[in-house]
């Protein structure tokens, strides 16, 4: 059948795509959807397609992260922020660059830690609503709506998201297998979290801290019962970085924020310090079934000592309870004591490896082959003492990485080997 002339113009108007309001209305849905025209001129059904910002305030604390600055923001841009903020420590290597056209404001701070650039944030924040989320975790999509009413209909103020920790490297995997099989998952923390901005502003972080900062919120929120939880339903990716030397870095700041927490609160940080030498002791046991994990947890635990005797006599955290010098004085003799524990242990194992094994302490009492031991492991820590102070991308650092736990074995070999030969010395004695 032949369509009526004063239909033609109907058909070059779509073909020509002049003005809506020139269409026949019967076109207007086709026509909107097609050539995307404001969301104004969109039939109702059209409209559940729209896209809604979310009433909050994401800030992202920065310092040197070029590498992982882009994938965190655009994950936060893809849930549809109000506003992402940027607050960097004085970064060198280009992440304000990247990060420029995914934020809305950069903010500087002095360079004083993370618990002092979320302050800031805080303080710039336009939403009812605010996210906390370090520059290592990426996102999930609709991550904030779905944490927004997840908060609403578990009634807390603040949530954070389940963390699935990933690696790249035999250090960074352990790391990752440590977060994810650990009891902290379970822990309020500040990594991926949202929370009132009322309640931020009025519990902030103390920046004199500058690790285990995230402790200190969670006991002060709950000392005000102030409900907060972990998520049961968005999970966030936590990315570790590879190579020793940021595993050893990760224990610095867990230890020494444990240390200078219990300068800052007194006997209640105690409890907190003693929490990763339980768990280095029981993951050190549990590595006789897994010997691939025993260099890490080793690493763990004179990391974690190292920091926390530090950190419980940093003089830039003053003391902050009345019981705060005796319990750095409790805290640093059960480290102490600790130690000298470990090293017992460790001696009563020579003696059974001895006893076992009576041949071995007479062959290296009288060879030569414990000098050159001891001499090819001195010179492998200094390697890996050189290896890390370089760059990453150095041919070195490479190398170092790659050989690192044989020649931490070779040390630990060596170490056992002149042992038993102190205890055959020792025994001719008698």
């Amino acid at each position: 059948m032949t369509e009526p002339s004063d239909a033609k113009p109907g058909r070059r108007t779509r073909r020509q795509g002049v003005d809506a309001a020139t269409e026949p209305s019967s076109a207007k849905p086709r026509r909107t959807r097609r050539q995307g025209v404001d969301a104004a001129t969109e039939p109702s059904a059209a409209k559940p397609r729209r896209t809604r910002r979310q009433d909050v305030s994401v800030i992202v604390p920065t310092r040197n992260a070029a590498d992982w600055v882009v994938a965190c923001l655009e994950a936060i841009r893809a849930s549809n922020p109000g506003e992402v903020i940027l607050v960097d420590g004085h970064s060198d290597d280009g992440t304000v660059i990247l990060a420029e056209p995914l934020v809305d404001r950069v903010i500087r701070d002095d360079g004083r830690g993370p618990g002092a650039a979320r302050n800031l944030g805080i303080a710039a924040a336009g939403h009812p609503w605010l996210m906390l989320v370090d520059v290592d975790v990426v996102l999930p999509p609709d991550a904030i709506r779905d944490l927004v009413r997840e908060a609403r209909s578990r009634r807390v103020e603040g949530l954070q998201a389940m963390l699935r920790s990933t690696g790249t490297d035999y250090w960074s995997d352990q790391l990752a297998w440590q977060h994810n099989n650990g009891r902290s998952r379970s822990w309020f923390g500040v990594s991926a979290t949202l929370i009132r901005t009322e309640v931020a502003r009025a519990h902030p972080f103390d920046p004199d801290l500058r690790s285990g900062e995230d402790v200190d919120l969670r006991l002060r929120l709950a000392e005000a019962g102030i409900a907060v939880g972990v998520s049961e339903t968005v999970e966030a990716v936590h990315r570790f970085a590879p190579t020793l030397r940021s595993a050893r870095s990760q224990w610095s700041d867990d230890g020494a924020g444990l240390g200078r927490l219990v300068r800052k609160i007194g006997r209640p940080g105690l409890r907190q310090l003693v929490i990763p030498f339980g768990a280095a002791a029981y993951w050190v046991g549990r590595s006789i079934r897994t010997p691939r994990r025993l260099p890490y947890f080793l690493g763990f635990l004179a990391g974690n000592w190292r920091s926390a005797l530090a950190g419980l006599f940093d003089p830039q955290v003053p003391y902050g309870a009345p019981d705060s010098r005796l319990a750095v004085a409790i805290g640093a003799a059960g480290l102490l004591a600790g130690a000298a524990l470990a090293a017992a242990i460790g001696f009563g194992l020579l003696v059974l490896i001895a006893d076992a094994i009576p041949g071995v302490p007479q062959l290296l009492a009288g060879s030569a082959l414990l000098p050159i031991m001891a001499v090819g492991a001195v010179a492998g820590l200094v390697w890996l003492e050189i290896a890390a102070t370089l760059p990453d991308t150095h041919r070195w650092a490479g190398v170092a990485d790659r050989y690192r736990s044989r020649i931490l074995g070779f040390v630990v070999l060596t170490v056992l080997a002149t042992a038993l030969r102190l205890l055959a010395d020792l025994r001719l004695l008698h």
